[in-house]
């Protein structure tokens, strides 16, 4: 994925954990997976009902981190993905849902959830080439739905 100045930072080896992850998920909601194109905005995979003429249900961005869900007290993500993430949901009238894949687990939020209760700070990433210093909403940990396992 590229960060707010552009610059991909997204590895063949992220999209496969990502994969990865999208199918533990699909298999705990009993969803289908169809992967968005790289670079897609606003998240990375649309899960749907039925295999014959599959339904839309979800847009979904998956995250991962290197750290237990609870190490810190919140989770952080970008108010710009989060935003167009719920806008872009409620434009094709289906649900939005940010999913992150912890060291002790895979935990879920819906979108709207963590844009309507999530708190805004600025913060975001230096420890990229590019800081990427933004607004950003912070959920509290335990606001989050374990999926997995």
């Amino acid at each position: 994925m590229s960060g707010s100045s552009g610059i991909l930072y997204e590895t063949k080896a992220d999209r496969d954990q990502e994969a990865r992850v999208a199918l533990l998920v699909a298999n705990a909601w009993s969803l289908n997976l169809v992967r968005l194109p790289n670079l897609s905005e606003p998240c990375d995979y649309i899960m749907c009902e039925g295999s014959v003429d599959p339904k839309a249900i979800v847009l979904v961005e998956i995250k991962r981190r290197n750290n237990a869900h609870d190490k810190y007290d919140t989770f952080m993500l970008s108010c710009r993905k989060v935003d167009l993430l719920v806008s872009t949901a409620s434009a094709l009238k289906l649900h939005g849902s940010i999913v992150v894949e912890f060291t002790d687990g895979v935990y879920s939020i819906g979108a709207k959830r963590f844009q309507r209760e999530g708190t805004v700070e600025r913060g975001g990433r230096t420890d990229r080439e590019s800081v990427e210093i933004e607004d950003v909403y912070h959920i509290r940990h335990t606001q989050m739905r374990k999926v997995y396992p």
